[in-house]
């Protein structure tokens, strides 16, 4: 089932396709919604603590627990993860998705480029 966001922007790209004249309207509203949804996913990520390594998106859940989210990419092979994928720790995580050791604290980091480890020091002061 498609969200209603992604049905307006396959719309708006469909009549970009079939009307030359009505290009700068679908330009505008697609910019328009482009940053509507980069705000909300803003306060979303900030609310719910989302980590990335790579191109892999993670819920940074209560005892350090990561949960990898569905269709983030493991980075040594290029292929999707199907399902979310729950880790114990930051480490074993980054390892799966980066295929080498890692130091999991580090390699996770919020869409400011800070790491788990300094959210983490943030979030006991």
């Amino acid at each position: 089932m498609k969200t209603i966001s992604e049905q307006r922007i396959k719309g708006c790209l469909a009549i970009l396709n079939k009307r030359e004249s009505e290009k700068p309207i679908v330009k505008e509203r697609l910019e328009r919604l482009s940053f509507q949804l980069l705000y909300l996913l803003d306060e979303i990520e900030e609310f719910s603590r989302v980590v990335y390594c790579k191109d892999a998106a993670a819920c940074w859940l209560d005892n350090d627990v990561l949960k990898i989210l569905a269709g983030s990419i493991i980075f040594w092979n290029g292929k999707p993860i199907e399902k979310d994928t729950y880790f114990s720790k930051p480490r074993p995580a980054s390892d799966h998705i980066l295929g080498r050791s890692s130091y999991g604290w580090k390699e996770w980091k919020n869409s400011n480029h800070k790491t788990m480890k300094e959210l983490r020091h943030l979030d006991s002061d």
